[in-house]
């Protein structure tokens, strides 16, 4: 489904109390500035792009609704601590390559993020779709992925 417009969705806004916020998918996903332009402070905005959370954060969003932050939220919450710590240009660009790390291997794969939550020895359950267990090669990489962000 497309995320609607922002024009669209300030008016969606106004026309029902119920409609507390949206997640911007695909190429609005890099517009929060201009949802937040035109719509109510109250209004919640979050993008569904992994690597932007910083970005996300200084445009007004609320943050990223992330898939691969499921499997390894560690540096997800590190950067955005950091981000509203104030955390300065240097120490969230160290941050910044991690979750960059965890977005290039796992997203968006669900057969990935599903190893990735095997490996930490969570359940990943099953899937309501085929998933394809990644390659040899893919896995091993995820797995010491896993054991350089948490040990």
């Amino acid at each position: 489904m497309a995320s609607p417009s922002p024009l669209s969705c300030s008016r969606s806004w106004r026309e029902s109390a119920t409609w507390l916020g949206v997640k911007l998918s695909g190429s609005p996903s890099t517009e929060v500035a201009a949802y937040r332009a035109v719509l109510p402070a109250e209004f919640t905005v979050y993008s569904g792009n992994d690597a932007l959370l910083t970005t996300v954060l200084d445009e007004g969003g609320a943050g990223v609704i992330s898939g691969c932050s499921g499997a390894l939220p560690e540096p997800f919450l590190e950067l955005a601590a950091a981000k509203v710590a104030g955390a300065g240009a240097d120490e969230l660009a160290t941050l910044q390559e991690r979750v960059d790390r965890v977005v290039a291997l796992l997203g968006p794969s669900a057969g990935r993020i599903k190893h990735a939550l095997r490996v930490r020895g969570l359940p990943a359950g099953s899937s309501r779709m085929t998933v394809g267990a990644p390659e040899a090669t893919t896995a091993a990489e995820i797995e010491k992925l896993v054991a350089d962000l948490v040990g």
